[in-house]
C-alpha cells in the first residue's frame, strides 16, 4: 500500500511540475500571433516557454517570423539556426526571451500546479 501511495505522490510531482506555454507563429506581428495563440502542455523535454522575434533582410529578401513556443533551456541559451544566423546580419532585430513558468505572459497555470502539489503531498502523508 505504501508503494502504491508513493507512485500516486510521484505521479502527481509529475504532472504539476509539467510546464504549459503559449504556442503561435505569424509572420505579420507579434500582434497577429497573439491575436492566434494557444496554450499547449509542453512534451517531457521541453522546460521553457520562449518568444522569438526576427526582423532582417538579406539580399533584398525581408523576413519577419515572430513565434511563441515551448523550448529548451539550451535552446533558450544559444537559440535556433535562424536566430543565431539572424544575429549575424548587420541592422537585423532578433529577440530571444524565454521563462520557465506556465504561459510566460498569461501565468494563472502555476496555481494549479501548487495545488495539486499540496493536496497529493497530504494525500502521502495522511493515507
Amino acid at each position: 500500500m505504501t508503494t502504491l501511495f508513493a507512485l500516486a505522490f510521484l505521479l502527481c510531482i509529475s504532472i504539476a511540475f509539467g510546464i504549459k506555454c503559449n504556442v503561435c507563429t505569424s509572420t505579420k506581428s507579434m500582434s497577429d500571433c497573439n491575436d492566434q495563440m494557444k496554450e499547449q502542455d509542453c512534451p517531457a523535454n521541453f522546460d521553457r516557454c520562449a518568444k522569438m522575434s526576427l526582423d532582417f533582410e538579406v539580399g533584398g529578401l525581408k523576413t519577419e517570423s515572430y513565434a511563441k513556443s515551448c523550448y529548451t533551456k539550451s535552446g533558450c541559451e544559444s537559440g535556433n539556426a535562424v536566430f543565431q544566423n539572424c544575429k549575424k546580419i548587420d541592422g537585423a532585430t532578433c529577440e530571444l526571451d524565454c521563462c520557465d513558468k506556465d504561459g510566460c505572459n498569461a501565468g494563472t497555470v502555476t496555481a494549479v500546479s501548487v495545488i495539486l502539489v499540496v493536496a497529493c503531498t497530504l494525500m502521502a502523508l495522511f493515507r
